[in-house]
């Protein structure tokens, strides 16, 4: 997918003429739906909810919505979240190695797998050892989840730091925080429903 460079490597010129509901005029005329829009915005649950107008469409297609949307919604989303990308930067672009964040602490280990799911940089919720899952018929191979000292990664600005990968001005506006490790709890939300009182039993015998 050839899409990692234009979105990447460009300084933008924020736009200026957007409306709150950021309606966008389409090529050959249109407007993005609102399921797009919300897509484009790093609002997955939002576009899930509204997706039934456009997921039969030929314009549903992730790459066209960033090839021809990607680099003005991106410029968007960091200038209101610096430090951080939506969910399609991660998921959708060709990112160096990977788009992998890098591990730096915590007790749990992903599935053997020869390349498991990644979600936002990270092992997704399918992808993890849980105590959890083998207690109802499943197999651990490696460490599960120690929801105690669970796994530790960079956050989405060492990243982004280490690969050179911010836009025009966004460094500035970061502070020591926004480069602190972060739980897979906080980037994988779906994690933490296997450790809600009375749905987790890893600590029983």
């Amino acid at each position: 997918m050839a899409l990692a460079a234009p979105v990447m490597g460009m300084e933008f010129d924020m736009p200026t003429n957007r409306t709150k509901r950021m309606r966008v005029a389409r090529p050959g005329g249109g407007e993005l739906s609102e399921s797009q829009t919300l897509w484009l915005q790093g609002d997955r649950d939002g576009a899930q909810r509204a997706t039934f107008p456009w997921i039969m469409g030929v314009d549903a297609n992730p790459d066209w919505l960033i090839e021809n949307y990607g680099d003005a919604f991106l410029a968007e989303f960091v200038k209101a979240n610096p430090g951080r990308r939506p969910f399609w930067f991660w998921n959708y672009l060709e990112l160096p190695e990977d788009g992998q964040r890098l591990r730096v602490g915590g007790v749990g280990d992903p599935h053997a797998e020869e390349r498991p799911g990644f979600d936002m940089g990270v092992p997704d919720d399918n992808s993890w050892n849980l105590a959890w899952n083998a207690k109802r018929g499943g197999k651990l191979d490696g460490m599960p989840i120690d929801p105690n000292d669970p796994p530790m990664f960079e956050s989405e600005a060492s990243y982004l730091r280490r690969h050179n990968l911010f836009l025009k001005g966004e460094e500035a506006r970061l502070t020591d925080v926004d480069f602190d490790p972060v739980s897979v709890f906080e980037i994988v939300p779906g994690l933490a429903i296997f450790f809600l009182p009375g749905e987790s039993d890893a600590d029983d015998e």
